[in-house]
């Protein structure tokens, strides 16, 4: 496994419309034995009002030697987001490699 403990961060971009992405995020400590854990942390917004409500979901879909890859869905704060709705943000993945 690589470093038990081992952490990192990787900016993540959906401000083209995308609700759906897959991200290859490279970490030479990242083995094909190891396990990773996600989170997403969104920028600060100054107000609720000003909040869009994103929900973003990420999922690890495998993982390799020095890489993996992460599939992040993006949801509305209610669910149902209109057809013109659509995220316009940076976020940030952070993972711990055990």
């Amino acid at each position: 496994m690589g470093r038990l403990g081992s952490s990192g961060a990787a900016a993540l971009d959906f401000t083209d419309g995308d609700t759906l992405k897959r991200f290859t995020i490279a970490d030479a400590q990242v083995q094909q034995s190891s396990r990773i854990s996600v989170t997403i942390q969104r920028s600060s917004v100054l107000a609720d009002q000003d909040d869009p409500g994103w929900i973003y979901v990420p999922n690890v879909l495998s993982v390799g030697s020095a890489t993996f890859d992460v599939l992040v869905a993006v949801l509305s704060g209610d669910g149902l987001a209109a057809a013109n709705e659509f995220p316009n943000e940076v976020i940030t993945l952070t993972y711990i490699i055990d």
